[in-house]
């Protein structure tokens, strides 16, 4: 008889597992603003994505660096944590998942350059994930105008209106509905074929993970099941517009993510196991870089049959068409009893960013205004009975 199957929402009654998506999630906040920082007018894209894997994996290791007990060896092992995403810098109408490799031809950002940042970190199997959308040269004395103002500021607050209706009360199509309102209000289109998704322990967008379609069409809707957030759940929210008619294509660039699926084969060649095995040891069920392999060239060519054989599913880079502008906010929320609460950053500088179109809708202007407050536990507190007061006999 198989075994019942595990209630996903019961991660989070265990306080270690809480605080193990909190400690990835803190890891996220200091490299994105690292990785932010970093892109600046000439700077390498291949060197900025490095960096921050590195940065991650070296920020990771600072926390649970006292390990567990195995119970079958006795031995003391590391807990596992580093990358849960690896490092994208995607731009302009390119929506996703460019992360380049070394030996690729080298793109250095420009002035003016869109630039979209994701990634994210795990402890144990405990994700965190976030991307931001910056300019390159922008700031408050030269502000992002335009189209680009246009999409940003529609992506973002797109992303802040889902925020604010992850309640248990609400459901999945609910805020597909808000995606698409918030994007009419700023002329621009949500970008079809994403999807805001579910997580858990090793788990990114499992297979019976809830989903947030975005921009839907009749087949993607009659797909996607209609789903109630329910206090547990943890989602990667992930929100993404485009200038463009927001029907991306593989383009853009080499595939050079990809993540572990659980199909077994024996693979025939040499080089290929030799990739899978390194795979499987270092990264598990985490997507991951061809570019953090020990030797990129032969990733490039054992991942041929490993995809193939259906052993690594991959996360092509997907374009709008030329000319389009491209803008994307990520972060990781958690639905507790008390409320929602945001786990990771959408890092976003108001003042360096100016639209003149803004959300009309009075309904929208009602629910950005809304403020975001977990509320807290009430405690009883006992009162402490009286002193005594002490009586001598004459």
């Amino acid at each position: 008889m198989a075994p019942p199957k595990e209630n996903v929402q019961d991660q989070i009654k265990d306080a270690d597992n809480v605080t193990k998506y909190k400690a990835a999630a803190e890891v996220v906040k200091v490299v994105l603003k690292e990785v932010v920082d970093m892109c600046k007018e000439g700077c390498s894209v291949v060197e900025i994505c490095a960096v921050g894997d590195s940065r991650v994996n070296e920020e990771a290791q600072k926390v649970y660096k006292k390990g567990y007990t195995d119970e079958e060896s006795g031995k003391t092992k590391q807990i596992p944590r580093g990358v849960a995403f690896p490092v994208c810098i995607t731009l302009n109408e390119m929506v996703c998942h460019y992360s380049p490799l070394r030996s690729d031809e080298g793109v250095t950002l420009k002035d003016g350059d869109v630039v979209k940042i994701d990634m994210g970190a795990h402890v144990d199997g405990f994700m965190a994930l976030a991307g931001t959308t910056i300019v390159v040269g922008a700031d408050a004395t030269s502000p992002v105008t335009g189209p680009a103002a246009d999409v940003i500021m529609a992506a973002y607050n797109a992303s802040e209106a889902v925020l604010r209706t992850i309640k248990a009360e609400k459901t999945n199509f609910d805020c597909t509905e808000l995606i698409d309102q918030v994007a009419e209000e700023y002329g621009v289109k949500a970008v079809t074929g994403m999807v805001s998704y579910q997580i858990s322990k090793n788990e990114i967008a499992g297979a019976e993970a809830k989903v947030i379609p975005q921009a839907p069409d009749a087949e993607r809707r009659a797909q996607t099941k209609k789903a109630e957030f329910e206090v547990g759940d943890v989602f990667a929210i992930d929100i993404i517009m485009s200038t463009g008619d927001g029907k991306p294509v593989e383009k853009g660039g080499r595939t050079t993510v990809f993540k572990k699926t659980n199909t077994r084969f024996t693979l025939r060649m040499a080089t290929s196991r030799a990739v899978y095995s390194e795979i499987s040891n270092n990264f598990t069920t985490m997507p991951f870089s061809l570019r953090a392999c020990t030797d990129e060239k032969k990733a490039r060519m054992g991942i041929v049959e490993c995809q193939k054989q259906g052993l690594v599913e991959s996360y092509p880079v997907m374009s709008d068409k030329e000319g389009a502008l491209v803008a994307q906010f990520k972060y990781t929320v958690m639905l507790t009893s008390n409320g929602v609460v945001r786990l990771t950053p959408s890092i976003f500088d108001a003042e360096s960013v100016k639209s003149e179109k803004s959300i009309e809708k009075e309904e929208l202007k009602a629910l950005l205004a809304e403020e975001m407050e977990v509320k807290k536990k009430k405690t009883n507190k006992k009162k402490k009975p009286k002193a005594k007061t002490a009586t001598t006999e004459a």
